[in-house]
């Protein structure tokens, strides 16, 4: 399977310019005391902020995996919401709580782009479509990871 990576994460903007400036103290881990001149300004975005960005993900195949790509990546995002839910700077802070949220699907074949149809089928989230393709990639993910050699025992 030689293919270049095939997904890309573009910058995610905020739906809102309000921010806040909070202040920080930046602390010597070996003497557990403020550090000098150690003061610090951190910009954030309040709580209930929200943010648009997209989510590119080419061939989305594996070997004879139809939408594998697409179902691990479904799988990472429920993963990632239901465990972590963290991104970015001071998470441990309470900074940086995050839902990765779904609004819509779409999918460009290369007979999409043979016929100028450069939008592709689009599958927007609550509807049968987007759950009928949400089962079959995910389903197609699980087959593929099932697929692969097992790792032998260790003793």
């Amino acid at each position: 399977m030689d293919v270049a990576g095939s997904v890309r994460i573009a910058d995610a903007f905020a739906n809102s310019s309000k921010t806040m400036i909070r202040d920080g103290v930046g602390i010597d881990r070996m003497t557990r005391k403020v550090k000098d001149g150690a003061k610090y300004d951190i910009e954030v975005v309040p709580k209930g902020g929200t943010f648009e960005g997209t989510i590119t993900v080419e061939n989305l195949n594996i070997d004879s995996y139809q939408l594998a790509k697409l179902g691990g990546l479904l799988s990472l995002i429920e993963f990632f919401n239901a465990t972590s839910g963290r991104l970015g700077h001071a998470t441990s802070r309470g900074f940086g709580r995050v839902s990765l949220l779904i609004d819509v699907i779409s999918i460009l074949t290369p007979e999409d782009y043979l016929k100028g149809q450069f939008e592709g089928t689009s599958y927007k989230v609550k509807t049968d479509g987007f759950a009928q393709l949400d089962l079959e990639s995910q389903k197609s993910w699980r087959e593929f990871l099932n697929a692969l050699p097992k790792a032998p025992a260790q003793s």
